[in-house]
């Protein structure tokens, strides 16, 4: 074209409308509002896809979380202790939307539909106060199971953390990652562990050797 390439482009307008999935925790409800160290309870939750396009996927993990403040941080502990075995591996659960078109492909969350999910797990022992119950659609934070680890669990030590992996966020939300998370006010109340200790006891002031003898005891719990 020598000279006359100057007239190979053309223009046009395109509108492009934004159109992504985006999960929203809409409620948390609790077995026991008022729960005890090391008592068994069951937390429910909601999650809704308020966004204008499917999940494109059928399968993805929700979190829940012990933490001191509404900010979710790797000191906190992470609650789900029972499932199958991947679960109480990772220590998420898996979100419960697991259903199939009838030809058998999976079927995807579409906008304006629900899901209710549930865990029952165990509080650990030897804690207490006012902490906040963080659960997390879609979550990218498993269990740190990083053995050298050196950040220490805010609620007690000994407790697992957490650690974000986000090859682990399977809803691709975009803008809206952001609101996936929600918290309620979770009172646990301090119950002493058990503190055994012998009280008294009880044996013969002599013996002979290579013969038998008896002794007794008594073992109380003061905690």
């Amino acid at each position: 074209e020598h000279e006359r390439n100057n007239n190979n482009i053309g223009r046009g307008t395109v509108n492009i409308t934004y159109k992504e999935p985006d999960l929203y925790v809409e409620a948390i409800t609790l077995s026991n509002p008022t729960p005890k160290s090391g008592e068994t309870l069951t937390v429910t939750w909601t999650v809704v896809n308020q966004g204008t396009r499917e999940t494109r996927t059928g399968v993805w993990f929700d979190g829940l979380y012990l933490s001191n403040d509404d900010a979710l941080d790797a000191s906190d502990y992470p609650l789900v202790d029972q499932g199958t075995e991947l679960e109480r591996g990772l220590r998420v659960r898996l979100s419960g939307y697991h259903q199939t078109n009838p030809d058998g492909t999976v079927r995807y969350l579409l906008p304006g539909e629900r899901y209710t999910q549930s865990a029952t797990f165990t509080l650990p022992e030897n804690i207490g106060g006012r902490y906040r119950l963080i659960v997390k659609a879609d979550t990218e934070t498993p269990r740190d199971l990083d053995k050298f680890s050196n950040i220490k669990n805010s609620i007690r030590d000994g407790l697992p953390t957490i650690s974000p992996q986000h090859y682990f966020n399977h809803v691709p939300e975009f803008k809206d990652e952001g609101n996936n998370i929600r918290s309620i006010a979770f009172p646990v109340t301090y119950v002493a562990p058990p503190d055994l200790r012998v009280t008294q006891v009880s044996a013969p002031t002599r013996g002979i050797a290579g013969q038998q003898f008896e002794i007794s005891y008594q073992v109380s719990n003061f905690g």
